[in-house]
């Protein structure tokens, strides 16, 4: 009698990863982005809807959804596709990594001469809505001051500030970029409530706005006010699209104005801020 030969011995074919087919439409800085997940491995597409699930909320923007300026639409897979070679254990994270910067340009263009923006972190009273605006560098210490006080204060941004002419924000409540360790270089793509870090219940509107200066030969905080001239010559290097509004400088010094004059922070550790803080996010408008 011929031997009937054993199932395991002629396998099928291999089955194909499964792979999403879905798009995502991010809410921020008043803008509407349609995030494309298609073609990506299920389990990346789940870890970007992770990381920007605080952008997924139609009001999340600050903007009425009828108002929202579109953004267009960011196709993940087709940017980022070789970013995934097999056996990479990092590849996802620089994926998820180098997308937020993507995200924030799309963002940032479709902004481009309708609202002031700022590089800069932003914190607020959870119900007033007063709020701190801190101008920095990237690297300078904006994400680690929105982790150090957004327990009690609720996170905003640690990366582009959108403030409309009437001194509201427009937040962007993206994933806070941790630097990871040792891997110089690699950032992890983490959601504020993650990190425990409150949603505002309240409109953002600006209450105070401060260049800060982080200087590990500091004791305490140094507050310096600054003069126009000097906030302009600080300020405008961490703008974006700052030629294409009406009146670019003028939109500057007027919010120094609103806000009570820009102020300079050096300091040695966050915590040294929390006075300033509190007073700024403190203030009725």
């Amino acid at each position: 009698m011929p031997t009937v030969p054993s199932p395991r011995a002629h396998p099928g074919p291999t089955a194909s990863p499964a792979v999403a087919d879905e798009v995502v439409d991010l809410h921020a800085l008043g803008a509407r982005l349609a995030l494309d997940l298609s073609g990506l491995p299920v389990e990346v597409a789940a870890a970007f809807r992770r990381a920007w699930q605080h952008c997924l909320d139609p009001r999340a923007g600050g903007a009425d959804p009828a108002e929202e300026v579109d953004a267009g639409a960011f196709v993940v897979a087709e940017r980022f596709g070789e970013a995934l070679p097999p056996g990479d254990e990092d590849a996802p994270a620089r994926m998820l990594m180098r997308a937020t910067q993507g995200i924030t340009k799309a963002l940032i263009a479709a902004q481009a001469g309708r609202v002031l923006m700022l590089h800069a972190g932003a914190l607020c009273d959870p119900t007033t809505g007063a709020a701190v605006v801190f101008v920095a560098p990237g690297g300078t210490g904006k994400t680690t001051l929105s982790r150090t006080f957004g327990t009690s204060l609720a996170y905003l941004t640690d990366e582009t500030v959108a403030v409309t002419a009437d001194g509201r924000i427009l937040p962007y409540r993206k994933p806070l970029s941790i630097r990871r360790d040792p891997h110089r270089g690699l950032k992890d793509e983490v959601p504020a409530a993650q990190l425990g870090l409150l949603a505002p219940r309240a409109q953002p509107w600006v209450a105070g706005v401060v260049v800060i200066r982080r200087d590990p030969a500091m004791v305490g905080v140094a507050v310096e006010p600054m003069d126009v001239l000097d906030a302009i010559v600080a300020l405008a290097p961490e703008t974006s699209s700052l030629p294409l509004l009406a009146r670019p400088l003028s939109r500057l010094a007027e919010l120094g104005e609103a806000t009570g004059g820009f102020r300079l922070l050096r300091y040695a550790e966050a915590v040294d801020l929390d006075p300033v803080i509190r007073e700024i996010t403190g203030r009725a408008r």
